[in-house]
């Protein structure tokens, strides 16, 4: 297998382990209830909903320093301390899930290793790998937003490029340039500075073929150990946050949201006084389900904590064959009557492509009061839309 093919091995089984990682960002749709401030999820064991998130969200960028020990071939004919050499690199990466993530490493290393007749010899190294990073601490024990110290699982794969060596004896030998095919494991802890900060201290151990050090001997393999410490640096996530983050109840709109519905009480209650207090009124009974529908600001994206709020609306139209849907502004009039009708125009395509109810039973109204006005002996549903 030549280089080339051997360096596109390596990226094509990357990206495919990548792809199974990014499979793991997933919300789940069933949200029965709530926790204090949280809402949780019924299906897996109340556990508290991530809010959810972009392709854009939890990119971070990193800078490493550290050093370099060579363990090729003829490493017990030189000490320790002299094959300690620098390291630098460059990251860039983003997390899938709390739990899985991937990043891009660009490095140089110097390296120290023994040749033939034992003598030192220097030699420079560029490498570029692609790895997978597991948060042994929030797979066993649950992410939690301000942990001060995350343990993670370094598995990665890559290719390095050998130059410059110093040693007279090999320095015109063909091995002294090579792709080398490369293959890492390690660990690595990240402390929590702050909002948008982590400091990092990583050890990973790669195995590249022998020759890396220009020197071809009985071993299969050569490689080094690197320890480096760094700061990371997590970009702004479309919310603002700098990481994933718990879905929190909005109490100002619920609050509106109750408003509401004491106001139709009250509606229903005057109503029946009406009715009792002129008893020779013909009472047509007739069903008008409310629901409301809150959207972040500037969005006419539905999030996934209001889809129950048009399954509700779908089920009362598929109750009440003959009613007509209403989609309009909660208050006197809108106040942005292009974001809103971007909005009505969201919820009218989940309700006629999920939910199959008819487009001609499906009207936008800019003008609440032309909708309160609607003849109360016929079956309705109103949709709110929370500006």
């Amino acid at each position: 297998m030549n280089c080339m093919k051997k360096i596109g091995f390596v990226l094509v089984t990357f990206f495919l382990a990548s792809s199974a990682a990014i499979a793991q960002d997933v919300v789940s749709d069933t949200i029965a209830k709530t926790y204090g401030d949280y809402w949780v999820d019924a299906d897996e064991g109340n556990s508290k909903v991530l809010n959810k998130s972009r392709f854009g969200d939890n990119w971070f960028f990193g800078v490493h320093v550290g050093t370099n020990y060579n363990w090729g071939s003829y490493q017990t004919h030189s000490s320790f301390w002299k094959k300690i050499r620098p390291t630098f690199a460059l990251s860039l990466g983003k997390w899938f899930s709390p739990y899985v993530g991937g990043r891009l490493v660009g490095s140089y290393l110097s390296n120290r290793g023994v040749q033939e007749k034992h003598n030192n010899q220097k030699w420079g190294a560029i490498s570029g790998n692609g790895d997978l990073l597991f948060s042994f601490t929030n797979l066993f024990n649950g992410y939690k937003e301000s942990r001060p110290f995350n343990l993670v699982g370094v598995l990665g794969l890559g290719v390095e490029r050998t130059f410059s060596f110093k040693d007279l004896g090999v320095r015109n030998d063909p091995r002294t340039k090579d792709w080398f095919l490369s293959g890492r494991v390690g660990l690595m802890g990240i402390f929590r500075l702050g909002e948008s900060w982590d400091f990092t201290a990583e050890a990973t151990s790669t195995w590249l073929d022998d020759g890396y050090d220009a020197v071809k001997t009985h071993n299969r393999y050569d490689g080094h150990i690197n320890l480096m410490l760094g700061f990371v640096h997590r970009f702004r996530n479309h919310d603002g946050s700098h990481q994933f983050t718990y879905a929190l109840r909005d109490w100002g709109k619920i609050d509106i949201l109750n408003s509401e519905i004491n106001r139709l009480r009250q509606k229903a209650a005057d109503d029946r006084a009406y009715a009792a207090a002129h008893p020779n009124i013909n009472v047509v009974n007739t069903q008008q389900v409310n629901t409301l529908i809150s959207f972040a600001d500037d969005s006419a994206e539905i999030d996934q904590l209001q889809e129950v709020n048009v399954y509700t609306a779908a089920e009362a139209m598929k109750r009440l064959p003959k009613a007509d849907l209403y989609i309009t502004v909660l208050g006197k009039s809108t106040k942005n009557a292009d974001l809103f009708m971007q909005r009505a125009q969201s919820i009218r395509e989940v309700l006629m492509r999920e939910y199959n109810i008819p487009a001609g039973r499906i009207y936008v109204e800019k003008d609440p009061a032309l909708v309160e006005s609607l003849d109360k002996t016929v079956d309705c549903v109103i949709m709110y839309i929370n500006e």
